[in-house]
């Protein structure tokens, strides 16, 4: 499986160049996709076994096709089957793949630019009545076998009545994740510089000025009137620093718009050194020579097996392994990660809410009659959500192991 992972990693950078490519130019394309091969965050998920890899590839895969079907005369054609079947495949790799296919159909609908708008038209008939009965299909069915002691509560849900309910709670989410994004963008891109200057104000003045070049190149993409891409990048990215999960080393979720950062960063930097004088020509080769140069210097990324991952994933994992050792089978557990709880302990399983109040917090532990709860040391959402209901009903819970910073708790009623 991790060899699978890892070359859908790979075969994501063809598709990716092919993209650029056709988008840009050869030479661009090769540079952004070169820089995406040896970005560590990159590097790091080709290597896990999760579906981040995975949503990556068949993204690139949509997209490509999409592209080329868009200039097809024809609404009938294996562009077309092949772009529906990457769109399924992603909305059933993840949820958030519906986002490309909405992206898509008003792609087919506004970029008459080819072809009469009634082929147009034909094109998004055809993408939506053949993936909408998957969509419909796949939803139908999780209703119908859905265990909510093995499946996530609705936490979504009542974390988006919160904020959606405070306009200023609404802006602070939407900054610190578009803050958090891009820094983890110049963080992976730019590992070797940001680990030399470690001074803060050096931090702090690098990150405004990556994240204004890839403003420029994102700009300059949307005055050429290219909206498919910047559209899926922009939306994404929304709602990525909206949502209630920022988890995984580094920034997992940025994964499937990296690629588009990188390109952007590419294009901003283009934009800008050729608005400088011809004798200043040599920058722009200077500056993505020095970077490629830097980063490879890091390669390669060590092993990724339990000895070498992060000590809070460590702890986390080796918490579960005491629990399926020494614990009951019978007792449902609260877990920041309830689909992992129960695939290494065979328990029954449960998120908690995600909202800033302990007492609604317990009433979803009660309402799911679980017995332990696991606060684990490596997400954000433990110190958001856990760390007052931890204060608040201290007198409620027992500590029955730890490890390092993460603990399995016994509820008492």
């Amino acid at each position: 499986m991790g060899f699978l992972i890892s070359l859908l990693g790979y075969l994501s950078l063809i598709f990716f160049y092919w993209i650029f490519r056709d988008s840009e130019d050869k030479k661009t394309a090769l540079a952004a996709v070169a820089f995406l091969a040896i970005n560590n965050l990159f590097g790091l998920y080709s290597i896990r076994i999760l579906t981040d890899i995975p949503f990556l590839f068949l993204s690139a895969f949509s997209l490509f096709f999409l592209c080329k079907y868009k200039n097809r005369q024809s609404f009938l054609n294996k562009e077309g089957f092949l772009t529906v079947i990457g769109l399924a495949a992603l909305y059933l790799c993840r949820y958030i793949g519906v986002l490309l296919f909405l992206i898509s159909l008003f792609s087919l609908l506004s970029g008459a630019a080819y072809f009469s708008r009634k082929m147009q038209f034909k094109k998004a008939l055809f993408l939506a009545s053949t993936y909408l009965p998957i969509f419909l299909f796949w939803n139908i069915r999780n209703l119908n076998i859905r265990n909510p002691y093995i499946a996530s509560p609705a936490n979504y849900e009542l974390y988006l009545k919160l904020i959606a309910g405070k306009p200023e709670l609404l802006f602070s989410r939407f900054m610190d994740g578009i803050n958090f994004y891009f820094s983890v963008t110049a963080e992976t891109a730019f590992t070797f510089f940001i680990n030399k200057f470690r001074s803060p104000v050096f931090l702090n003045l690098f990150l405004i000025v990556i994240t204004a070049v890839i403003l420029t190149g994102l700009w300059r993409e949307i005055m050429r009137k290219r909206g498919l891409f910047a559209s899926y990048f922009v939306l994404y990215l929304i709602l990525i620093s909206l949502w209630p999960y920022r988890e995984g080393e580094g920034g997992r979720y940025l994964i499937p718009i990296l690629p588009f950062s990188l390109f952007y960063f590419i294009l901003g930097l283009k934009k800008i050194t050729n608005s400088l004088p011809k004798t200043m020509g040599f920058i722009y080769p200077l500056v993505i020579s020095s970077i490629f140069v830097s980063q490879i210097l890091l390669l390669p990324i060590k092993k990724y097996s339990l000895p070498e991952i992060p000590l809070p994933l460590r702890n986390f994992i080796l918490l579960h392994k005491w629990i399926k050792t020494t614990l009951p089978p019978e007792g449902i557990i609260i877990s920041r990660k309830p689909t992992v709880t129960y695939f290494f302990t065979n328990h029954k399983s449960a998120g908690y809410p995600f909202i800033p109040n302990p007492d609604e917090i317990w009433q979803g532990l009660s309402k799911h009659n679980a017995e332990y709860l696991i606060v684990d040391e490596f997400s954000r959402e433990t110190y958001y959500y856990l760390s007052p209901l931890l204060y608040k009903y201290k007198d409620r819970l027992t500590l029955l192991y730890r490890r390092g910073d993460t603990g399995l708790f016994k509820i008492i009623r």
